[in-house]
């Protein structure tokens, strides 16, 4: 009877590890060695290196031969259709994953539920990954509305980009500087077509981008591309304001065949 009570406690210990441990970054690797925690995901297997067992990391399902342009997957080409139709204002976006089932679930559950072990999670996964080897001056986050900010319990863009941007020592441009319109629309919920009638003009800087946005090489990130409409209009942006070569970085990409949700 014991061991059934401590085996069904096990993944509720396991994630008390997790949480407790994300407030000890410092002794991070020791404490992986003493208190390994759980799995983030079956909650059963004791964790890696990361928060993830190594039977749960095939199951995020990668993209595979993705575009160029809008890292639309299973691309045989250089670029797809659409971006040959609308040439993309980045020089390229890397996306790893795409956003179904395991990546979604983490996804979701750090930006609406504001789980900042699934953030450290992404964080881990990313970093692991590695994905781009250039050299660049400035990292910048795709703006988001206002308002979409202040319904979810953290800025989840901001919380990834600052830990990256410190993983990879890079400066990055605090989000005041770079920032979208209160009236622009929000694009969650829209249809793909709709998420494209983005106006230009809606994009803002403050006069202190002069002094901080002299950045020649830009590294734009985003958490979830759906159409690719919203880092192409902010390449677009920072393209006229000097930056010469902006790449595109993503988490997850949805699908064509999957209705645009986020």
């Amino acid at each position: 009877m014991m061991r059934r009570i401590a085996q069904s406690c096990q993944p509720m210990i396991g994630c008390m590890v997790n949480k407790w441990r994300l407030g000890c970054s410092t002794f991070d690797q020791t404490l992986r060695r003493v208190l390994p925690g759980r799995c983030l995901l079956c909650q059963v297997t004791e964790a890696g290196p990361q928060d993830l067992c190594r039977y749960c990391e095939p199951l995020l399902k990668r993209n595979l031969q993705p575009c160029v342009g809008c890292a639309e997957p299973g691309v045989m080409g250089f670029f797809c259709a659409r971006c040959q139709h609308r040439f993309p204002a980045h020089d390229g976006l890397v996306v790893p994953w795409l956003y179904q089932d395991e990546m979604a679930y983490l996804i979701q559950r750090f930006k609406f539920e504001g789980d900042r072990v699934a953030g450290r999670l992404l964080l881990q996964l990313m970093q692991a990954e590695r994905p781009l080897q250039t050299a660049f001056d400035l990292m910048v986050l795709v703006p988001g509305h206002r308002y979409s900010r202040r319904e979810r319990p953290l800025n989840a863009l901001s919380w990834l980009g600052q830990r990256l941007a410190a993983a990879w020592r890079l400066p990055l441009l605090a989000p005041r500087y770079f920032y979208r319109a209160s009236h622009a629309p929000q694009q969650r919920g829209r249809t793909r077509q709709a998420r494209w009638q983005i106006d230009p003009e809606t994009l803002l800087t403050s006069g202190r981008w002069v002094q901080r946005g002299t950045a020649q090489r830009i590294l734009l990130l985003d958490d979830v591309v759906t159409t690719g409409a919203s880092m192409h209009y902010a390449a677009a942006k920072l393209r006229q304001l000097g930056a010469d070569h902006v790449q595109g970085l993503a988490w997850g990409r949805t699908p064509a065949a999957m209705p645009a949700v986020l």
